[in-house]
């Protein structure tokens, strides 16, 4: 009889949650999870039963001699497949030998059947592959490659791993005690680098530890492992039915048993069960036994804080040393002592007993605090690698993801706290205060950068930024030679007069920061030569200086220095033309020309130059088309496009470049419903489309879109009464209100219109935050404000 679709469906769906369990442990879950149900358990365990009792090997990296026969493809990429090594349910493994020419070596290629379940499915197999994809390490099998096939089977290639559970090694090699701890220390060595690349694998077990022929040790099956930003989510720590049997029974943390998610300390507890496993019936000294009590502590709390202290107690007691895991009084230390140098203690007790037993206790003392001194050391170097991990390697590879700004702004603000404590300790380098005013910037540029998918918190940006300005002038002090942190400072001052300018509009303050950025970016090296990075910043630097002339009235000297920046640009591109960064700041040196241009109604000029913006930033989104800063420059150079062409009476063309960055700001927030700066965006040019719209007479559409432009803005500046930003965005706002009824003949409210533009100039002119670029357009005005019987600006 036909089973419903529904039926169908929650097989399917169990099946693929029993994938994420450990294998030894998938029968059971199974069978938990379907007590009133036989049907459905009946039918999900014929489908494990491909996959885990038909002795394939599906797991990754691991070589089974079993072969369950189907017709291999001839190849798969550069690699020739020569046999089936395993096939289940889910999936084929191949083994592949690279005949290309270049080198030969052997490998597993792990292929999933397209179509085979549900969307879960692929995503737990490129849960594996980005894992595997983030470590390089001699003891955890390779990942070289991956891709999908023609038919759209995805697959990954990685080493092939012919070696047998580490248990069955010790056995066949019959291996005495300090070797097989010689052969953990490797276990332990693989375990530490992947927590420290924040990943932990969560079924630490005998038969996922192989051996190789020639004693080397690889960890496989990291398809159920997880970053550990990721273990803390729902499905982790779910149901206790789910999240209790999310392990290997026997090798589990306690705690895993209560639904706790995996971590770090969770792993460490299997290390422990693994030890005393590959021990065996061999003798276990108090020192031994202390360690693996350690690891598997009922507590997490009272574990080792990470592999390398664990490590660090494996090294001590292959050396003779005591380890932290067993206190031991002066006496016991004494023993060591003697162990480790029998014969010159025996010549010291018989020569002066008084002299040996103060060595004993100078050698007890001494022991005792170097062995603190070294874990004191060891935790603040781990917690150093930690922060910067977070701050710098995680947020890089997510810093360009739409999406991502709150993400990115936990991440910093945690890695931060890290930095802060460390910065603080005696022991903090010259590089750790560079690493903490690195993240200093980063925290601000997150928490209010004008020029970024930000937070919109600018008071919160300038806190961080000037606590980064803090630290790096007292670098410099110290040693003004040192290039990074001269780089850094540029950058800082750049940052700080970036927000000046916006929201604060406080253009003294950013031309004062600015030039402080520029003298610092400037300073010639020994060889009279700027190095490139401080060449692209100190061109960034420049272009915002120019940008704040521009706004003081000077446009003639503000276009007279864009051009030359442009052209430095282009000469600096030709050097070299792969440089995304110099092409994005290329895109911006062209945006702001024209704007300048614009504001000197050179209308025609500013058009030719925004074409070529427009088609540039085009060309560079195509290279990263989800770069949430190349989305960004397109979206600016249409709306300044757009504003050009509403000069020139090209209204219709005006229109659709006001609808294309319209589009492009509305993307970005969807994709980042964090991104205040996308939505400040999305405002300004939906008040500003009323313009064409005017110029096209669709007075209606323009009145109803402007009146809506109006509100939002009076909402921010309610929030935000004090900052000039909103004050402005109030001005502009019913400037184009104003215009749309001086066009449409309604004088009554183009008299209302321009009453309020009057207020608002008062209100920034006592604050002192009106532009002179915007103060000599208004006075341009004065006639009509004549007109209305209003007073003159």
């Amino acid at each position: 009889m036909a089973r419903s679709p529904e039926i169908e469906r929650k097989i399917l769906d169990l099946f693929e949650t029993a994938l994420d369990q450990p294998s030894a442990d998938r029968r059971a879950f199974v069978e938990k999870a379907t007590e009133d149900d036989p049907e459905i358990r009946d039918a999900v365990l014929r489908l494990l039963h491909q996959d885990e009792e038909s002795e394939t090997m599906i797991r990754t990296g691991a070589a089974a001699s079993t072969v369950q026969h189907a017709p291999p493809p001839e190849r798969i990429g550069a690699y020739r497949i020569t046999r089936t090594i395993g096939e289940g349910g889910m999936g084929i493994v191949y083994e592949g030998q690279r005949d290309r020419g270049d080198f030969e070596h052997r490998v597993a290629i792990k292929v999933i059947r397209p179509g085979l379940l549900s969307d879960k499915l692929y995503e737990r197999f490129a849960n594996e592959r980005n894992i595997l994809a983030s470590l390089s390490h001699q003891g955890i099998a390779q990942l070289f490659d991956g891709g999908e096939l023609e038919d759209g089977s995805p697959f990954i290639i990685m080493e092939y791993v012919e070696g047998v559970p580490i248990t069955r090694w010790i056995s066949d090699q019959t291996l005495a005690r300090d070797d097989i701890l010689k052969l953990f220390d490797q276990v332990l060595a693989a375990i530490g680098y992947a927590h420290q690349n924040l990943i932990i694998h969560r079924d630490i077990t005998p038969s996922n530890v192989l051996v190789t022929s020639d004693g080397i040790v690889k960890l496989i099956d990291f398809g159920i492992a997880k970053a550990q930003s990721d273990t803390g989510r729902e499905e982790d720590a779910g149901t206790p039915s789910l999240a209790s049997l999310s392990f290997t029974p026997g090798f589990a943390a306690p705690e895993r048993e209560r639904g706790a998610p995996p971590n770090i300390l969770s792993d460490i507890f299997s290390l422990g069960r693994l030890l005393d496993a590959i021990l065996a019936d061999r003798t276990i000294t108090p020192d031994l036994r202390a360690i693996i009590l350690c690891a598997c502590e009922e507590d997490p709390k009272a574990r080792y804080p990470s592999v390398d202290a664990m490590r660090e107690d494996i090294e001590a007691f292959l050396g003779g040393y005591p380890v932290s895991a067993r206190s031991l009084s002066s006496t016991g230390q004494t023993i060591y002592y003697m162990k480790r140098h029998p014969v010159g203690f025996s010549a010291g007790i018989l020569a002066a007993l008084g002299l040996a037993f103060g060595l004993i206790v100078m050698t007890s003392l001494y022991t005792m605090a170097d062995q603190a001194r070294r874990e004191a050391d060891l935790r603040f170097n781990e917690l150093r690698q930690l922060a910067n991990t977070m701050m710098f390697d995680i947020y890089d590879e997510i810093d360009n993801i739409p999406g991502s700004t709150t993400a990115k702004h936990k991440l910093a603000d945690a890695a931060q706290t890290y930095l802060d404590s460390l910065s603080d300790d005696r022991r903090a380098s010259p590089d750790l205060k560079l690493d903490t005013a690195s993240g200093y910037k980063r925290l601000g540029m997150i928490q209010g950068g004008p020029s970024l998918a930000s937070l919109g918190e600018p008071e919160a940006a300038i806190n961080s930024l000037q606590e980064a300005e803090i630290i790096l002038t007292a670098l410099l002090e110290r040693n003004p030679k040192d290039e990074a942190a001269r780089l850094e400072l540029g950058k800082v001052y750049f940052e700080q007069a970036h927000i000046a300018n916006n929201p604060y509009q406080d253009l003294e303050r950013a031309q004062s920061l600015l030039d402080q950025s520029i003298d610092v970016l400037s300073v010639s090296t020994e060889t009279d030569n700027i190095p490139p990075k401080r060449r692209a910043a100190l061109l960034s630097s420049k272009a915002l200086k120019a940008t704040v002339t521009g706004w003081q009235g000077e446009t003639e000297q503000a276009i007279e220095s864009f051009r030359a920046l442009i052209g430095e640009a282009r000469a600096m591109l030709a050097e070299t033309p792969e440089n995304v960064d110099l092409q994005r700041t290329l895109g911006s040196l062209l945006r702001n020309l024209a704007e300048v241009l614009t504001r000197s109604n050179a209308y025609e000029e500013a058009a030719e130059v925004l074409s070529e913006a427009v088609t540039q930033a085009e060309t560079l989104l195509a290279l990263e088309p989800e770069n949430t800063k190349s989305i960004r420059g397109l979206a600016i150079a249409h709306w300044r496009y757009g504003f050009a062409l509403y000069n020139l009476q090209r209204f219709e063309a005006s229109l659709t470049q006001y609808e294309r960055a319209i589009a492009l700001a509305e993307d970005m927030i969807a994709d980042d419903p964090a991104n205040e700066n996308a939505k400040a965006l999305q405002g300004t040019f939906e008040g500003e489309i009323i313009l064409p719209l005017i110029g096209l007479e669709m007075f209606s559409e323009a009145e109803a879109i402007g009146l809506k432009s109006l509100e939002r803005q009076r909402s921010e500046m309610t929030a935000n009464p004090g900052v000039p930003r909103y004050q402005r965005n109030m001005l502009v706002a019913y400037s184009q209100l104003y215009e749309l009824y001086k066009q449409s003949g309604d004088d009554t409210k183009a008299c209302r219109a321009l009453a309020e533009i009057g207020h608002y100039v008062s209100i920034m002119l006592e604050g002192g935050s009106l532009a002179e670029g915007d103060l000599q357009a208004l006075r341009t005005m004065n006639p009509e404000f004549q007109a209305c019987g209003l007073a003159e600006l």
